[in-house]
């Protein structure tokens, strides 16, 4: 199953609404005041520059649209993983849904979570869960199998070391293999 191409919209909602308006206040406060404190000799990004600087308030307000998005998209998250209460109300998911969830406990323990373009594709992870310097993979192709065997973990084996990754994570909603 391919996953949803996610624009540049869908990346500003999946950070905090805080992180959105801190972004905002700064863009605007270093075009408005402080990039037009710099002595420029070109003419032409003289120029830019004050483009730039009278349309500030308008480049802050652009960056502001994805706050209200990304507040209801972590309500929603939490409404998702607090209804998840037993494994069958998780199999009943599909697969995207399944990797939301586990983004939502991740980053409530603290991870920042990045979601890979293309998950479909053999030599890659599905998930990519940073918490400081470490880096963790997941991969949750085999969430609804009953049973994970040996290549499946031998194939994130392969990812985490060409990743350089300090741990890696195969989600199952079944069992393993001896």
């Amino acid at each position: 199953m391919g996953r949803r191409k996610e624009s540049i919209f869908d990346v500003f909602t999946e950070i905090s609404w805080q992180t959105s308006v801190f972004l905002a206040v700064a863009v605007f406060i270093i075009l408005r005041f402080i990039l037009p404190l710099i002595p420029l000799q070109e003419q032409l990004l003289a120029g830019m520059v004050e483009t730039l600087r009278g349309h500030a308030h308008l480049i802050g307000l652009v960056l502001l649209i994805p706050a209200p998005f990304s507040a209801v998209a972590v309500r929603k998250r939490k409404k998702q993983l607090a209804a998840r209460r037993d494994i069958n109300s998780i199999r009943d998911l599909d697969r995207w849904q399944v990797e939301q969830l586990i983004a939502e406990t991740y980053r409530r323990r603290g991870y920042t979570v990045m979601f890979e373009q293309d998950g479909s594709l053999e030599g890659t992870a599905d998930l990519r869960l940073q918490k400081g310097w470490k880096l963790r993979l997941a991969r949750s192709r085999q969430w609804n199998s009953l049973s994970v065997d040996v290549s499946d973990v031998r194939a994130l084996f392969e990812v985490m070391n060409a990743e350089r990754a300090t741990g890696g994570i195969v989600i199952t909603s079944g069992t393993s293999t001896p």
